[in-house]
């Protein structure tokens, strides 16, 4: 048998003694089922609930309707051009006037800042098109000059470079280290800073960079003597695609310098 939340004493008197235990007397003389509280799960009145819920849906619902009353604006600067316009309502023609012209003026300095802003955002992207040009005609005419690979060794010469004013305003490429100082001319007796075609003759004398230079040859510790005469040198050549992969430049020229030869890159 079910169990009712709340009976008269009628009823209460017609339950089962042990049953009748359970209930306790209301304020209204009613006698409520006694039930203890497990996880949230309890005897309320659901009337009062449902009321008090039902009071805070309206609530919220016209809170909505008078939001959606002033679109985008936000309520509290609504709420301020309002008052805003009932003091106008008051002020004096000179007072209009003023008003006028702060509001003109704040339009202006608005446009006037975007402009700024605007200009300096051009200025910044045409000094990096004019570094990035820079750098790059300058290392492609070392590279030229000294008959080096443009493709292969071009983006070792730029990462070595960087653009700056001089003491007359104008732009120069300079050549820094890793850790972006200035380097200096290998020139005895000279502190000059290193120029990029200095850059490119020392790449060019390395081991390294040296297959990537025409007619370099063999060069370093490891490189052997000249062929003997009266036999040609040896040509070995190898692909720019293999060129890029240390193992197999290394191979192909330990080859070229034990056959007295020299290493060339095809194409």
């Amino acid at each position: 048998m079910a169990l009712k939340a709340i009976v008269t004493a009628d009823e209460h008197a017609k339950l089962p003694e042990p049953v009748q235990g359970q209930y306790a007397k209301a304020d209204d003389g009613r006698l409520r089922l006694i039930v203890e509280r497990v996880e949230g799960w309890a005897l309320e009145d659901v009337a009062d609930l449902k009321s008090a819920l039902s009071k805070e849906r309206s609530a919220a619902k016209m809170a909505a309707e008078r939001l959606q009353a002033f679109g985008d604006v936000e309520p509290a600067k609504a709420k301020e051009a309002l008052e805003k316009v009932e003091r106008m309502s008051k002020w004096t023609p000179e007072e209009k006037v003023a008003e006028q012209i702060k509001a003109r003026e704040a339009q202006l300095a608005e446009k006037w800042g975007k402009e700024v802003e605007a200009s300096r955002k051009e200025r910044e992207d045409l000094q990096r098109q004019l570094e990035a040009h820079l750098v790059t005609a300058s290392a492609v005419g070392a590279l030229t000059k000294q008959k080096g690979n443009v493709e292969l060794l071009l983006p070792h010469v730029q990462r070595q470079i960087k653009v700056e004013r001089d003491g007359n305003g104008t732009f120069v490429a300079r050549v820094v280290d890793k850790d972006g100082h200035l380097r200096i001319t290998p020139r005895p007796g000279s502190q000059d800073p290193m120029s990029i075609e200095e850059l490119v003759e020392s790449m060019r004398a390395s081991d390294i960079f040296a297959p990537a230079f025409a007619g370099s040859g063999a060069s370093g510790s490891g490189a052997q003597g000249s062929p003997r005469a009266g036999n040609p040198p040896s040509r070995f050549t190898i692909t720019r695609e293999d060129a890029r992969d240390p193992s197999k430049y290394r191979a192909a020229k330990e080859a070229a310098q034990k056959a007295g030869g020299r290493l060339e890159i095809a194409g």
